[in-house]
């Protein structure tokens, strides 16, 4: 029972100096020497020239917080500000390059195409008129084509209004984003 009681003390002693040892923080010491060539090696025994020093090698306790910096009174952005930030440009930056590429080139070749097709419209009503003015009946039908063609003419100058101003706000937009051909 002596015996027993031995290993019990002893395992008793082992578990408390493991406990101690785990609840203390562990450093150790590095020693930063310098050889003959000039090289800096670190190793955990002194070194052997005696040229050299120690170092404590401590855990890390944490994060320590970085200070942020302040630029004129303003703090720098956070990470997801940045990234705000850099999805932002880069909208802007496709939105220049449909801008450029695609809506403003569609827009002026749509105007074009209503012009031409106003323009045929109109040649094909007078000529219809003018075919009518050769009688009567035809002076009759000849001024229902004056109004037709005058009807055609508002329409399709409204149309180039709205197409016009439409080509206007994407220039302007094109503009503010810096695109490089207007």
């Amino acid at each position: 029972m002596g015996q027993r009681i031995k290993t019990m003390a002893w395992v008793h002693t082992a578990v408390a100096a493991l406990l101690l040892a785990a609840g203390t923080p562990t450093w150790a010491v590095m020693h930063k020497c310098t050889q003959a060539d000039g090289r800096i090696t670190y190793q955990d025994k002194p070194c052997e020239n005696g040229k050299g020093e120690a170092i404590d090698v401590r855990p890390a306790t944490g994060v320590k917080p970085v200070q942020e910096a302040v630029v004129d009174g303003k703090k720098p952005p956070t990470e997801a500000e940045r990234l705000e930030a850099l999805v932002a440009q880069s909208q802007r930056e496709r939105r220049r390059r449909d801008l450029e590429e695609r809506l403003i080139p569609n827009t002026q070749t749509e105007r074009v195409r209503h012009r031409y097709q106003c323009t045929e419209q109109q040649k094909s009503l007078q000529e219809r008129q003018y075919a009518y003015k050769q009688n009567l009946y035809g002076k009759t039908h000849a001024a229902q084509i004056a109004s037709e063609m005058a009807a055609a003419a508002a329409l399709c100058d409204t149309r180039d209004r709205e197409l016009g101003e439409n080509l206007q706000k994407l220039h302007d937009e094109c503009v503010a984003l810096q695109c490089s051909r207007q």
